[in-house]
């Protein structure tokens, strides 16, 4: 069976429209600067491979555990795991930066006229983070699990996204393109859309049902698109 045209977009914002591994990365070497027992026993690279570890790819709640583990592995730091938590909720947003290639292509995509937002898993910070890169036009189509009460993979956050761009009854003419496999892909093909993958050089689990579409960048929907 053919696909149905595509005439709307939804998107996750962490890897996705945003580079969630530069924004962590610059804020490691934040962290890992200002505690003399961390940067005085180990070099950045090997301090910054364990908090990605610790940080499971952003899945790690509350925050405060990434740090009681760096205290754990190299002393006590300078503040405690609670006050290196209100840190990183306060400095988190600013580590982001805009992507070019992101700007235009949205911007093209407006240009055509096709109706797009944001599903995002995370605390109500995320919405800092839309401005941030420059897609605050985007805050009225933004759903933020911490402030929706549910979070992906559920079917209900991905309707409320449905809802806000006016897609709710025709769910499989919208696109879903994230970067989980499970929380973006399986939850948004529960949901009645086509799904589309950004593979940041993984391979597709073999176990689940493979997405419509598999992209390096958000920005290869254009040539999908046809703008």
């Amino acid at each position: 069976m053919s696909q149905a045209k595509i005439e709307a977009l939804l998107f996750d914002l962490d890897n996705t429209l945003a580079d969630r591994e530069g924004a962590f990365k610059r804020l490691c070497r934040e962290f890992w600067q200002a505690e003399p027992t961390i940067n005085s026993s180990v070099v950045f690279n090997d301090a910054y491979l364990k908090l990605c570890e610790w940080d499971a790819d952003g899945r790690t709640f509350p925050k405060r555990d990434i740090f009681d583990l760096a205290r754990q592995e190299w002393g006590e730091l300078i503040r405690t795991p609670d006050e290196m938590e209100r840190w990183y909720e306060s400095v988190y947003p600013s580590m982001f930066r805009p992507d070019v290639r992101v700007t235009r292509f949205l911007q093209r995509v407006e240009q055509v006229g096709i109706p797009w937002g944001i599903v995002s898993n995370g605390p109500a910070f995320q919405s800092q983070v839309i401005r941030q890169i420059g897609l605050q036009r985007a805050a009225p189509r933004s759903v933020i699990s911490a402030e929706f009460g549910s979070a992906k993979p559920a079917q209900v956050i991905f309707e409320e996204g449905l809802r806000r761009i006016g897609f709710e009854s025709a769910p499989g003419r919208c696109l879903f393109v994230g970067d989980s496999p499970i929380a973006d892909v399986e939850g948004a093909r529960s949901a009645g859309m086509q799904t589309g993958w950004i593979i940041r050089g993984r391979s597709w689990p073999a176990d689940l049902t493979r997405p419509d579409y598999t992209l390096g960048h958000v920005s290869d929907l254009a040539e999908v698109l046809g703008i």
